[in-house]
């Protein structure tokens, strides 16, 4: 946990630094005039033995498709592919489970989302894109799961104190049920804290979050669970929504083989926010 000062001292540095007036978020944009697809490129920065040589194009693409029905009720379907090369071992690929579930609730305020992961992914090579999806998005390394099913789900609330500031926090559950045979099921958790602050033409996006082990309880606490620091940066464009961020684990579990992950997100669609049906 001695990382979290050095952290916030970044972030508030920032803050102080950059320009910037969008609503910028790790969540799947929701509340949009139309369907909005959303493009995520991640890569993670490693800091231990050989996968400090990893090729640079060792990354993780991921496409999430948000189609809303009604106010409240956003269908979304997302999938995601890593590909990963070390010195010696050549290429190798891995397609993610793919992800159908919905958004719930209004743009702000109180909302949920739900989803099923089906048990789909595939893997050709030796192995090591595995490794970098599941390292990339380690509070989702079971969409890397082979062989599993994923049922999951979250609920986020936020307030606004003041116009345009935001304030919140998500809490999120997941059951893992693998289809091999002498697998046991697990469950992980996670919470988050957050704001989302302007800055002149930009939005700050800053969150601390934690991701756990809720089986097992025969591991320490350490090793069940994670913790990361967020720091994202998103400008004001109806149509892309362009974004970058950097993420940082704060113990020492992850952050010896990963040092951070950068990553930079744009959509395609109608991301203006959907007007507010009349009252009454």
């Amino acid at each position: 946990m001695a990382r979290i000062p050095w952290v916030m001292i970044v972030t508030l540095l920032g803050a102080g630094a950059l320009p910037g007036a969008a609503h910028g978020q790790r969540e799947l944009l929701r509340g949009r005039a139309g369907p909005t697809l959303r493009i995520d490129g991640a890569k993670p920065i490693f800091d231990v033995g050989p996968l400090r040589s990893a090729h640079f194009l060792s990354t993780v693409w991921d496409v999430s498709l948000v189609v809303p029905v009604r106010h409240g009720l956003e269908p979304y379907a997302r999938m995601a592919t890593s590909v990963g090369e070390l010195p010696g071992s050549g290429w190798s690929a891995t397609v993610a489970n793919p992800r159908v579930g919905a958004l719930i609730g209004p743009r702000t305020g109180l909302r949920g989302e739900i989803h099923v992961d089906l048990p789909l992914s595939h893997e050709g090579g030796d192995g090591f894109a595995t490794q970098v999806g599941i390292f990339t998005h380690w509070d989702q390394l079971e969409r890397f799961e082979p062989n599993s099913w994923v049922v999951g789900g979250s609920s986020t609330v936020d307030a606004e104190p003041s116009p345009g500031t935001f304030f919140g926090a998500r809490l999120a559950g997941t059951l893992v049920v693998p289809r091999v045979e002498g697998f046991d099921s697990d469950v992980y958790g996670s919470a988050a804290v957050f704001g989302d602050v302007p800055t002149g033409r930009a939005r700050l996006w800053i969150e601390i979050s934690t991701f756990a082990l809720l089986t097992q309880p025969s591991l320490s606490f350490s090793r069940r669970t994670t913790f990361f620091g967020t720091v994202s940066l998103a400008l004001p464009t109806d149509r892309f929504a362009p974004e970058a961020y950097l993420r940082i684990p704060l113990d020492e579990d992850i952050s010896g083989v990963v040092n951070f992950i950068i990553g930079v997100r744009g959509h395609l669609g109608n991301t203006r926010p959907r007007p507010t049906p009349p009252q009454g």
